[in-house]
């Protein structure tokens, strides 16, 4: 029984250090129109940074200590998760709206523009100034609006073998291979 306490005792100092390595920093980054304030959950030696856009009206509130004071921050899958994803290495990257659309939130006519896109890349161009890691981008659909599809590469068990996906009429995917 005291080897269990012993065991647990190492363990949970082991998960205090590696929380304690991690770190917050909210930053408010230059674009073209202003400003896009962002809160990077930093793990202490990151993989990849994962870049959070939020859905809806996109409003987080990201506040100094890098806390949100809006829904799409309280319930985010990703915010909820956090530290699990900073002990395995992975940087979040949560991304709110940009300055001059606080009041009302971003409507969806701006994030199929291109301007958009370009604040997003300036976004990830000051976080990669730091960490030059793999990135990958996580975003949810507004309200009524049908998400894009995200499409990866996969490396097949057999190299030789290929995969393919299709939608289907309801609207689910079917992959083979």
């Amino acid at each position: 029984m005291l080897q269990r306490i012993a065991g647990f005792l190492v363990l949970w100092a082991a998960a205090l250090a590696a929380s304690a390595q991690t770190s917050a920093t909210v930053s408010d980054v230059t674009t073209a129109r202003g400003t896009i304030r962002i809160a990077h959950y930093r793990a202490a030696n990151p993989l990849a940074n994962l870049y959070v856009m939020s859905g809806g009206f996109g409003q987080l509130g990201l506040q100094a200590s890098g806390s949100g004071t809006h829904e799409n921050f309280t319930f985010s899958p990703l915010i909820r998760i956090r530290q699990a994803l900073l002990d395995a290495g992975y940087s979040l990257v949560m991304i709110d709206v940009p300055s001059d659309m606080v009041g009302a939130g971003i409507p969806f006519a701006h994030r199929v523009t291109a301007a958009h896109s370009a604040e997003l890349l300036e976004v990830i161009r000051f976080v990669q100034a730091r960490d030059n890691v793999l990135r990958g981008c996580w975003g949810s659909a507004p309200a009524g609006h049908r998400p894009p599809t995200w499409r990866s590469r996969r490396r097949a068990r057999n190299p030789s073998a290929s995969s393919s996906c299709r939608p289907t009429p309801a609207s689910r995917r079917t992959c083979s291979g």
